[in-house]
């Protein structure tokens, strides 16, 4: 009971802490869902009762489909995005562009290809 309990607090301080990522909000709501679930496991372990059992398997399923519905919200709206900074540029290779955005060289990318950045505002404009 002392772990469920540990698990829990876990979960909602992570929670509570990262509130501005969202993917460590949806495992911090996975703890708490998983030490509900181990909690009812024991509880039913202990009073030889297989309702219990079948509480923690209904709990699990929510659990997977909770994180399903949020991880697929996440990417659509991370496409969308992605979606409305393309949709003009015809010119400029998206892979090579994309890989510059994570690895934080866009603009001494722009520098190195000045004539061609200018080539293809012109175009577009």
């Amino acid at each position: 009971m002392n772990l469920c309990l540990i698990l829990f607090l876990i979960g909602i301080l992570g929670f509570i802490i990262n509130r501005k990522n969202i993917i460590l909000m949806i495992i911090s709501i996975e703890i708490m869902l998983l030490a509900v679930t181990l909690l009812i496991l024991i509880s039913s372990f202990s009073f030889d009762d297989n309702v219990g059992q079948t509480f923690s398997v209904f709990i699990i399923s929510i659990a997977g489909a909770e994180s399903v519905v949020g991880l697929s919200i996440l990417v659509a709206y991370y496409r969308s995005i992605w979606v409305q900074i393309f949709s003009l540029n015809k010119f400029i290779f998206i892979r090579e562009v994309c890989m510059l955005l994570l690895a934080g060289m866009l603009k001494k990318w722009i520098y190195s290809n000045i004539i061609r950045v200018k080539k293809l505002t012109l175009i577009l404009f």
